[in-house]
């Protein structure tokens, strides 16, 4: 038996009314929320395009 679990996904669309519950402007980003995978090893690199994420980085 193989159990795989892969780790939380970005929220694609948020439901009514969490949808409205915060300002974006007003959520502070973390740290790294900006960083590019430019220098990561592949294996990263390969999550943002299985996730779909290339417009978050």
């Amino acid at each position: 038996m193989v159990v795989s679990f892969y780790g939380p996904h970005f929220p694609y669309a948020v439901p009514a009314p969490y949808d409205t519950m915060y300002d974006p402007a007003s959520v502070e980003r973390w740290p790294n929320f900006d960083e590019t995978f430019a220098g990561k090893p592949t294996i990263q690199q390969r999550e943002q395009l299985r996730w779909n994420a290339n417009h978050l980085g």
